[in-house]
């Protein structure tokens, strides 16, 4: 395990936050697929209740 105390600040943080930053390009990509796939081929009402639910996945 990596100390974080230890080293130059900025890249110590750049190390750590990568990792969340693919994540989240991995999420948002998913989340454009979703909506594209949803809405393409089971219409408006499917893809505004994917909106509409997303953020109970949240917490």
């Amino acid at each position: 395990m990596k100390n974080l105390t230890e080293g130059k600040e900025g890249k110590v943080i750049l190390q750590f936050a990568i990792p969340m930053l693919i994540g989240s390009v991995f999420q948002q990509l998913y989340n454009v697929v979703d909506s594209m796939v949803v809405g393409n081929y089971l219409g408006k009402e499917a893809l505004s209740a994917v909106g509409a639910s997303f953020p109970v996945f949240l917490h």
